[in-house]
């Protein structure tokens, strides 16, 4: 080899990189999907590697920090045994309770184990105390906030009572629309696409919209022309730009949280939110394939989601949060007449559960084809028996839509009320080639409900004794 010249051989030997490997063994929560923290063990013997202990959080407080290492720290087995997290270094000297220790003469910004009693009290109590901490934030919203459960069922009278009090929700357990394929959105392309040549304004963009019945998807397309109006550099754009803006806006926001976002704790891994309250429930009692700490484990991941406040359910002692220095119990009786009278089962709007060609088969003149037309978000509806499928009519007993053979209503239920959720732009080349000889038109309209339905009635217990 010349001199001079660099041993590639070497070079490239010294220069492979090493293997690293990162994980959270207090965050393993999907053992019953097969995960364990014996790879990372095994890693660890394998490749003789030297652990880094991450432990600096840099958006929950003090106290929900110290609660959360609380809760953990008796898990057996532990990587981190000795290497408790704690608030980065930034906020070392902010108080335990961050702004809200100023802001809540309440709990000061501690954690609040609120015993309220069974599933409904928890429900109506969980609001409670979301919408009390509402009134002392002059910038708060419902975007920022998330009620945890250990399964869905718990969710349900929480859903229940804060539609009751107008509280806008989201189910994390919900398919999000296609937005694109809105009516509403529809109707607004195709005016801006009249003169392709034009140069548009958000003011002119505003005014397209406002011709439109007002409805909650008019307001969302509302939302996405404010975005636009902060990106839009210059006063005006050309039409092929907006549309081509829309387009994107309208599939990245479908999955935007838009209210209290309601979900399991297993579905909150890797989000966070300003506020989060916890039910209690179905904690002390691990999984198929799980191993005895994954509750504890899977508790810690839901409190650890929380930047700001944190509220935890109980009806009793708790089972792994414990009164202290940075947790404040509290007693409360939740108002009996907030509290849901009936198990009330949701059947969100989902384009599987409707004939989605049906329209697209009715003759020209056909009194559904009008009342389709005629239908707005939010109108009431009806779910009507046709034969061995079910059926949506409005008000007036006219037919809306078919739903398909997938849908049956949940056993032991009744219809309670529905409305008209979103209605679909939908088109022959949509749908399977096999059925195109069935259509009479190349586009119709498909109306989504959404369903609400009543089962059997349930017990509310509250607790013996307390005060709010």
């Amino acid at each position: 080899m010349p001199a001079g010249c660099p041993d590639l051989a070497s070079e490239g030997k010294a220069a492979r990189p090493d293997p690293v490997a990162r994980g959270d063994d207090d965050q393993n929560i999907y053992a019953f999907a097969g995960a364990s923290i014996g790879f990372i063990r095994r890693f660890e013997a394998d490749y003789a590697a030297k652990p880094v202990w991450l432990t600096e959080n840099y958006h929950s407080t003090a106290h929900i920090i110290a609660a959360a290492n609380a809760v953990i720290a008796p898990a057996a087995g532990r990587m981190k045994v000795g290497h408790d997290i704690t608030v980065n270094r930034a906020r070392a000297r902010a108080a335990p309770g961050g702004d809200w220790a100023a802001l809540d003469p309440v709990a000061q910004g501690r954690v609040t184990l609120l015993d309220a009693g069974g599933d409904a009290a928890q429900a109506v109590a969980a609001l409670d105390e979301l919408l009390r901490l509402s009134r002392l934030d002059p910038d708060w919203s419902w975007r920022r906030c998330a009620v945890v459960a250990r399964d869905w069922r718990r969710l349900e009278p929480v859903r229940a009572c804060a539609e009751a009090r107008g509280i806008p929700i989201d189910m994390a357990n919900e398919k999000p629309l296609a937005l694109w394929r809105l009516r509403e959105m529809q109707a607004f392309i195709r005016t801006i696409l009249v003169d392709r040549t034009r140069l548009l304004t958000v003011s002119e963009l505003t005014d397209v919209l406002n011709a439109q019945p007002q409805s909650r998807w008019t307001d969302l397309i509302g939302e996405g022309i404010g975005t636009l109006a902060r990106e839009l550099v210059e006063k005006a754009a050309p039409v092929p730009d907006l549309v081509q803006w829309f387009g994107e806006w309208a599939r990245d926001a479908r999955g935007e949280q838009r209210g209290l976002l309601l979900m399991t704790a297993h579905r909150a891994k890797g989000l966070e939110f300003d506020h989060v309250a916890i039910l209690n429930g179905g904690w002390d009692r691990p999984s198929r394939g799980e191993d005895a700490d994954a509750p504890r484990r899977l508790f810690y991941v839901a409190m650890t989601r929380a930047r700001s406040t944190l509220t935890v359910l109980t009806d009793g002692p708790h089972a792994f949060v414990q009164p202290g220095d940075a947790v404040l119990s509290r007693r409360v009786t939740p108002d009996a007449a907030a509290l849901p009278r009936a198990r009330l089962r949701y059947v969100p709007p989902d384009p599987k559960l409707v004939d989605l060609s049906y329209a697209g088969r009715l003759r020209e003149g056909d009194p559904a084809l009008k009342a389709i037309a005629a239908a707005r978000p939010g109108d009431a509806v009806c779910l009507t028996r046709d034969g061995d499928r079910w059926r949506i009519d409005n008000a007036e007993g006219q037919t809306l839509a078919r739903l398909s053979r997938a849908f049956a209503p949940p056993e032991g239920t009744t219809f309670l009320r529905g409305e008209v959720a979103a209605i679909l732009h939908w088109r022959r080349e949509d749908g399977d080639g096999d059925y195109h000889h069935l259509l009479r038109r190349d586009a119709w309209e498909v109306v989504l409900p959404e369903l609400v339905l009543e089962g059997r009635k349930q017990a509310t217990r509250l607790p013996q004794s307390g005060s709010g």
